[in-house]
């Protein structure tokens, strides 16, 4: 056939036109796939719509694509048309083999009737069945040689598939897999941005990115920041303002700064060291790099403020000097002044004190204090809740601090009350002894006052010192007070032992004179028949009052050595008054003395010694006795009050001075002042009569109103719970 020169022949025209609309036809689903994922960052949602897009274009029942993963694979999305849905985990077996040995080989496979394929086994065909597959396009993806990534679009019908569409199918998997690849690595990414800005955010250290710069004559004289975190704004007190200059946000910064940084941003250098601000009164370890090459003026600076650091290794350093002083002070009120001194210049105080607290009396006594020059005392004694709320002295009795940084302002203290000593601010540390709240230390400012926890610990930690070695101070004073008072006593023990060694011998001289006078007369001849009997009854008198006393000194030494054992037993006071009146009663008669024995009408019932306790009865009678001048009056009378057995013995003779009550009881006393031996008696049957009354968990008290005026003794001892 011929044709036209120039002029194409019609089937060539026909196929050229054919080429050019499936191509119009590929670019417009190209450029609707590439808008339909363009805005998308998921990698399932990208592979979930390209899967539609393609599935739409070409009209099948399903398009997967899925991850291989050795010998399984995973469907996270698929689209579907009729068919069900194949999103899971899958083994790689379920291909056929034929199939998995092509993708492995990176080889497509088309097939457009499945049912009728002989390639495949029986088993393989109802495989395909089940999943409703009757033509497929499988189009593999190898990366470094592996089969990673692969795109099916299924038809549930046999479909001759057109070479366009395997090419389309094959563009759209690259295409997929390259979305799905930017979609990871933008979500890697935002990841890593997002966990740069959460530890740029979170680190203790603060942290910015800034640049220096310089003036005219080419010298380091401002910096703009950049970038900080909010740990760096929190350090230096300076909020971020974009395009701001140092010294238009702390205008009290020094070039001190700048030339560090100069020295790293010239250099190249990373630079560390440590720096004080005096503005802010902190200190900052710094690191400093720069970012970028030569010629960059741009850093990163680290801070870490290591303030409390700091300030711990001067307050160790100022206990360490204290230390050395409290060695060679020896009294309170010495190291008092000279630890007021030191703590007052370390901490800048307008006073410190060392002050008594007397809880149960609410009282503290501002008795040790330290001032600087010009500012008011606070010495003496104050009411203690008349200045703490019970809150603070619940504080300071629980061993706590309390502070107050504006007493005017303070509702836990009586601001008017402190302002009126000069008081603006204070702080005070306890010191807790034996379970009670014994001092404080007190520090104060005349002005209001923020006080840093290491400067109230600081307080804490000396107060302890302090105490140990006021305490020692103490204990010395004590000590010198107590051998003073001890050489005291032993003279006053030597000068009674010489009146016990005289008023012993005595008193054992008068019972052995009858008894020599009545065996002089004994052997003299001519004695009558009744007189004998006479004599004898005298010196059996006299006899039984020596073996008595010798008794009371045998007693009074075991009391004092503790070797006194009771026997103890139910008894009834009325019995024990009774054996104690009938051993007095020949003294009472012989000195013709009135006695009245008052009982109790109720039992009084004890557990005691009987024995001894008729002895402390007995001996309250004998004194009476004796000192009441002939044919006085004695009275006894016994009675129940609470849980007690009291027991009053009165007389109206001789009576006790008043400087002689506190020692009546003591051992060898005697109410004769005038050094005659008038009333006989060592001094040792009160002294038994306390004793004993003690072991038995009473008391006893003497009362008089002076000489002439009588006595009364009152024993006071508990009754038997059990009776």
């Amino acid at each position: 056939m011929c044709g036209t020169p120039g002029v194409p022949a019609v089937g060539e025209r026909v196929r050229t036109e054919s080429i050019l609309r499936e191509s119009d036809v590929r670019h417009a689903f190209l450029e609707a796939l590439g808008a339909a994922l363009r805005p998308l960052a998921d990698p399932v949602e990208i592979q979930a719509t390209a899967s539609r897009v393609l599935g739409e274009h070409l009209g099948a029942n399903r398009v997967t694509y899925f991850d291989v993963h050795d010998d399984h694979y995973v469907i996270e999305q698929d689209y579907v048309r009729g068919v069900a849905s194949l999103v899971g985990r899958h083994p790689v077996g379920t291909f056929s083999n034929s199939v998995l040995d092509a993708f492995r080989r990176g080889q497509v496979v088309v097939n457009g009737d499945v049912a009728h394929d002989v390639a495949l086994t029986p088993g393989e065909r109802a495989n395909f069945a089940r999943m409703q597959v009757a033509a497929y396009i499988a189009v593999p993806l190898m990366k470094n040689g592996r089969f990673v990534v692969g795109l099916c679009v299924h038809s549930r019908r046999p479909r001759a598939w057109a070479e366009e569409e395997v090419a389309l199918v094959e563009e759209t998997a690259e295409r997929i897999w390259s979305a799905a690849l930017r979609a990871r690595a933008e979500a890697a990414l935002a990841q890593s941005e997002a966990r740069y800005r959460t530890l740029f955010n979170q680190i203790d250290e603060g942290f910015c990115v800034a640049e220096l710069l310089y003036d005219e004559a080419g010298e380091p004289c401002d910096r703009r920041l950049i970038e900080a975190n909010a740990r760096y704004h929190a350090m230096v007190g300076e909020q971020f303002a974009e395009g701001a200059s140092a010294h238009e946000l702390l205008p009290n910064i020094d070039n001190y700064w700048f030339d560090r940084c100069h020295e790293v941003v010239t250099t190249g250098s990373s630079l560390r060291f440590e720096h004080h601000v005096p503005h802010l009164d902190r200190w900052y370890e710094v690191y400093l790099s720069r970012l970028g090459g030569d010629g960059s003026r741009t850093y990163a600076a680290v801070f870490h403020e290591t303030t409390h650091r700091r300030r711990r290794e001067q307050n160790l350093e100022f206990l360490s000097e204290v230390g050395r002083d409290l060695v060679a002070l020896t009294n309170v009120a010495q190291t008092m002044r000279v630890l007021g001194e030191r703590l007052g210049r370390h901490l800048q105080l307008a006073g410190c004190c060392f002050a008594v607290v007397d809880v149960g009396n609410n009282l503290v006594a501002m008795d040790y204090e330290w001032l600087r020059d010009g500012v008011q005392g606070i010495r003496g004694e104050y009411p203690l809740r008349d200045f703490l709320g019970e809150k603070a002295c619940a504080m300071l009795e629980a061993g706590r601090e309390v502070v107050s940084t504006d007493v005017r302002g303070d509702p836990a203290v009586d601001g008017d009350r402190f302002a009126a000593l000069g008081v603006g601010s204070f702080a005070c540390a306890p010191v807790i002894a034996d379970g009670a709240l014994r001092f404080v230390l007190v520090a104060w400012c005349t002005g209001a006052r923020d006080w840093r926890t290491d400067e109230v610990d600081l307080l804490r930690e000396l107060t302890g010192r302090l105490w140990s070695r006021l305490e020692r101070a103490r204990a010395d004073e004590a000590l010198r007070l107590h051998q003073e008072q001890s050489a005291a006593e032993l003279r006053e023990a030597d000068r009674r032992k010489d009146e016990f060694l005289a008023t012993l011998g005595h008193e054992l001289r008068n019972p052995l004179a009858p008894i020599r006078n009545g065996l002089h007369y004994f052997r003299r001849a001519g004695v009558g028949a009744g007189e004998p009997e006479v004599v004898l009854k005298m010196m059996e008198r006299q006899f039984n009052h020596l073996v008595r006393l010798v008794d009371d000194l045998l007693e009074v030494s075991r009391i004092n050595r503790g070797k006194v054992e009771l026997r103890l037993s139910q008894v009834d006071l009325a019995d024990i008054i009774q054996g104690a009146v009938e051993t007095s009663r020949p003294l009472i008669e012989e000195r013709g003395h009135r006695l009245t024995v008052q009982q109790c009408a109720s039992p009084l019932p004890l557990q005691a010694d009987a024995v001894r306790m008729t002895q402390v009865f007995s001996n309250l009678l004998n004194n009476a006795a004796r000192y009441t001048p002939p044919r006085g009056s004695i009275e006894l009378v016994a009675r129940r009050e609470g849980e007690e057995a009291v027991v009053v013995v009165r007389d109206d003779g001789l009576g006790i001075p008043p400087a002689m009550l506190g020692r009546i009881f003591d051992l060898f006393t005697q109410v004769d002042g005038s050094g005659g031996r008038a009333q006989g008696g060592l001094g040792i049957g009160l002294t038994l009569v306390r004793s004993i009354v003690g072991l038995h968990g009473g008391r006893v008290e003497a009362r008089s109103p002076g000489p002439g005026g009588g006595s009364e003794f009152i024993v006071a001892l508990p009754l038997n719970p059990g009776a």
